[in-house]
């Protein structure tokens, strides 16, 4: 009986996870039950009649001669433990389903106001004799993931409920035990933690090896489950709170700061000019990266303010990547919110990285005060951006994509290098303009490497195809004065990455018969702008080379 709800409502709930399947798999299993048991099979037991579920008092009056208690010593004795443990267990299970919403919803809870509804709600339930409630990560999930996001479902739920009290009594009496069995089974799998789930069969798996903190919480993890199916619910939230408290205090004894690197080790994936490269080399004290990691509270928040004021005090433009931090507090808030302050005044300008600009956390730290003293201007979705940002700061952004002067840009550029001037001008009448605007698409992966293009103005970035259903990823950006699609043209193979506009671009573009053409009629400028290319891809791969390098680095 049990196999029969379990193992179809597995394949259902992964196939069709906002569908309430589990409803209708209950009352299948109890028709079949009695079906079977009418014909004189053992099928096992059912409910069987309900207490008397009428609203009474009278109960109050006589707990203290039912429970022998006469006096303050005897009530604390006999039921303070007990009370403590379920309002604990209450408040962790609804603050559990409040976080469980977060997380779906982008937002972030009022605990206060949680725990007061929830601890008001369960002394009227003591009041009229019933069971406590908490809130529950299983109806959180079934509400959203069936398209619940206002209160509607709540009431709607408690609608249902208040009904079967009234009318349906004597059919929850016929619900098999088995049946009841199974649909726990089910509901414990559905609210069981993905994360973890993947985790481990990734490592069975030999995908990955588990890290120290994986590790570790998984162990946190298997202990309460073992100890509340074979002790008690009680015992698990104990043993959690302890693993837990393990945890944190081991977190916290760790440093906050995972890496700091300058701009001779730190930058971005924008691919500049040689000019521009020359700058930034120059200048490379004056940005830095702070790599974040573990819990940012006010402690490791004072760690990482001393780690800038002496290791950074050059740097005049200063990003923390936030995306390996667990967790920020308020009080972290208000201390990053007093460095930026303090940093403005010694004309050092502090930047964010590593924030989904829509989650959770970059909506808790906006509403902590923190764009007051950090602008949201500067607070970026990752590394990458929050680096091309600092650089373009050093190298003044108005230099960085200025316009080239269109009749004389071609000699000029590294190109061109060697040529004269009318050899110069002999190769860029062969090219055509070309103008996009921001978000066009010079070629996608796997089309004809038919042409190359020169960049005058703006910055196209190179983007290659992530895992499924995932975003693309940028590996490259190329800005003014660079060359965009060279390899494909002279390797003559197909595309293998998308080339974007990221602002509005103005270059000339080589297409591939004009190449040839160039090669026929004028083979001394063909062979110098061929020597000239493989010269500019010997110097990306060495600077590709020397990131690495740099990021491997122990620290």
């Amino acid at each position: 009986m049990a196999a029969v709800i379990v193992l179809p409502g597995f394949v259902l709930q992964q196939r069709w996870p906002e569908r309430p399947f589990l409803p209708v798999l209950l009352c299948v299993g109890a028709l079949l039950h009695h079906a079977l048991a009418s014909r004189g099979m053992a099928m096992g037991l059912t409910l069987g009649t309900l207490a008397d579920t009428r609203l009474s008092f009278d109960h109050l009056l006589h707990l203290p001669d039912a429970l022998a208690l006469h006096g303050p010593g005897d009530w604390l004795r006999v039921l303070g433990g007990s009370c403590v443990a379920i309002a604990l267990v209450s408040a962790l299970e609804t603050l559990f389903a409040a976080n469980r919403l977060d997380t779906l919803t982008h937002s972030r809870h009022d605990t206060r106001r949680e725990l007061a509804a929830i601890g008001g709600a369960n002394l009227a339930l003591a009041a009229a004799g019933a069971l406590p409630a908490a809130g529950a990560v299983s109806r959180a999930n079934a509400a959203y993931s069936a398209g619940g996001r206002t209160r509607v479902p709540a009431l709607c739920y408690a609608l249902l409920i208040a009904l079967l009290w009234l009318f349906g009594l004597d059919m929850l009496a016929m619900l098999p035990h088995s049946t009841i069995g199974a649909g726990l089974v089910l509901l414990s799998a559905g609210v069981a933690d993905r994360w973890s789930v993947d985790a481990v069969r990734d490592c069975l798996r030999g995908r990955s090896l588990p890290e120290r903190r994986l590790m570790s919480n998984l162990a946190v993890s298997a202990l309460v489950t073992l100890v509340a199916a074979f002790v008690g619910l009680l015992e698990a939230v104990s043993a959690g709170l302890v693993g837990a408290m393990f945890l944190f205090a081991r977190d916290h004894s760790k440093s906050i700061v995972r890496r700091v690197a300058d701009g001779s080790v730190a930058s971005s994936l924008q691919v500049r000019p040689a000019w521009q490269q020359i700058r930034l080399a120059s200048q490379s004290t004056r940005y830095a990266l702070v790599e974040l990691e573990g819990l940012l509270f006010f402690g490791t928040a004072e760690e990482l303010e001393e780690v800038i004021e002496t290791r950074l005090a050059d740097a005049r433009f200063i990003v923390l990547d936030c995306s390996r931090l667990i967790d920020i507090d308020l009080s972290a808030a208000q201390v990053l919110s007093r460095m930026a302050t303090r940093l403005r005044i010694r004309h050092t300008r502090l930047a964010l990285a590593g924030l989904d600009p829509a989650g959770a956390r970059a909506t808790f730290l906006a509403s902590s005060g923190l764009a007051q003293g950090l602008p949201r201007k500067r607070w970026f979705a990752n590394a990458d951006a929050a680096l091309e940002w600092a650089e373009n700061q050093v190298l003044d952004s108005g230099m960085a994509t200025r316009r080239l002067d269109s009749a004389t840009t071609l000699r000029h550029l590294d190109l061109c290098a060697g040529m004269s001037a009318d050899q110069a001008a002999t190769l860029e009448r062969l090219m055509r303009r070309g103008l996009y605007v921001r978000g066009d698409v010079l070629f996608n992966a796997g089309d004809a490497s038919d042409a190359m293009y020169v960049l005058q103005a703006g910055s196209v970035s190179i983007l290659r195809a992530g895992a499924a259903d995932a975003p693309r990823i940028r590996i490259a950006c190329l800005s003014a004065g660079l060359v965009v699609g060279e390899m494909g043209l002279i390797e003559n193979q197909p595309r293998t990455a998308d080339a974007i506009a990221d602002t509005t671009v103005e270059c000339l573009v080589l297409e591939r018969t004009a190449l040839e053409q160039l090669q026929i009629q004028h083979p001394q400028i063909a062979n110098l702008l061929y020597a000239n290319l493989a010269r500019t891809l010997a110097q990306r791969l060495r600077d590709t080379t020397i990131r690495l390098h740099g990021y491997m680095r122990p620290h």
